[in-house]
């Protein structure tokens, strides 16, 4: 096969056998080949991996939530009635009848 060359010093025609061609062809393929069993051996390592966090996430969240909700439980009532606050407010009715008071 021929090629055609220019550069500052005119046209060059270089010559390249066949067999480069199959060469380069094959270490191509190679390349290929073995960039497709490193991703596949990578995701194969990765895939567990990542399952295996995941799950343990949801088991350490899950455990958080389940000791939050039992300490809301553990609350007193008598705590949570305690922080109710009574107040007395009024309410302005337009209609020229006056204030009302509530309880």
């Amino acid at each position: 096969m021929r090629f055609q060359f220019r550069d500052a010093s005119g046209i060059r025609t270089v010559n390249v056998p066949s067999w480069a061609f199959a060469l380069f062809g094959l270490l191509a393929a190679a390349a290929g080949i073995t960039i497709l069993i490193l991703g596949a051996g990578l995701l194969l390592i990765l895939v567990p991996v990542l399952i295996v966090v995941g799950f343990v996430a949801r088991w350490r969240l899950r455990k958080i939530l389940r000791e939050a909700e039992m300490r809301a439980r553990d609350a007193s009532p008598d705590a949570a009635r305690s922080e109710t606050i009574e107040v007395e407010y009024r309410v302005v009715d337009e209609s020229g009848d006056g204030p009302k008071e509530r309880r």
